[in-house]
């Protein structure tokens, strides 16, 4: 891992994450914490009893720590809110999303509204800094008959609302937001050439 800073052409060094849950072949999720400039990885092996676990990696020391997550199976999606320490993550196997104290490196998860089995598992994770929410994708929606969901969250858990009647893709695609507007963007199956935009 490094970082770069892109309108400059420069790079940091070569950071090494020697845990191998957090190899490539697991496809680890990660977020940048601005405040404390540190990334926050998560990932699991895959298996259905495997707890996913974070990673905690200093950009400015090259050290890393990592802990124990709550979510069961591999990671799909992550953000951090730099302002809170708070991070939100998404879950295969317990469909389920967790929330995380970073400072104290403690968590619980709660499932998603209505969610009954894997397939309905979330997707990626974004933050809205101005309001505090975390958005997170669902290709096939636990709250409504068909289609794809976004379920929003409060970094304290709570569930705030469905967005439903979105057609995600089976990747795990970002979810564009603009939080000033509260409105956001997501591309639409099956072309992926096109947009579709929601309000939350």
């Amino acid at each position: 891992m490094f970082a770069s800073n892109v309108a400059a052409n420069t790079f940091g060094p070569l950071i090494t994450v020697s845990d191998p849950v957090f190899a490539s072949s697991n496809s680890p999720v990660m977020a940048f914490d601005r405040a404390t400039n540190k990334v926050v990885l998560a990932a699991s092996t895959g298996c259905p009893q495997c707890l996913s676990k974070l990673g905690l990696v200093d950009l400015s020391t090259g050290t890393t720590s990592t802990f124990d997550g709550v979510g069961f199976g591999y990671a799909n999606g992550i953000a951090v809110d730099p302002s809170t320490g708070i991070a939100c993550t998404s879950t295969e196997i317990d469909f389920s999303v967790e929330f995380y104290d970073l400072a104290t490196q403690t968590g619980f998860a709660v499932n998603l509204l209505g969610a009954v089995a894997q397939f309905q598992s979330g997707r990626d994770v974004q933050l809205d800094p101005i309001h505090h929410l975390f958005l997170v994708g669902q290709e096939f929606s636990s709250t409504a008959a068909s289609g794809s969901s976004i379920q929003v969250f409060n970094e304290q858990g709570t569930y705030i609302e469905s967005i439903n009647g979105l057609s995600l893709p089976a990747s795990s695609v970002r979810i564009a937001l603009n939080p000033t507007l509260r409105t956001g963007y997501v591309l639409v199956t099956p072309d992926l050439t096109s947009l579709q935009s929601f309000n939350y």
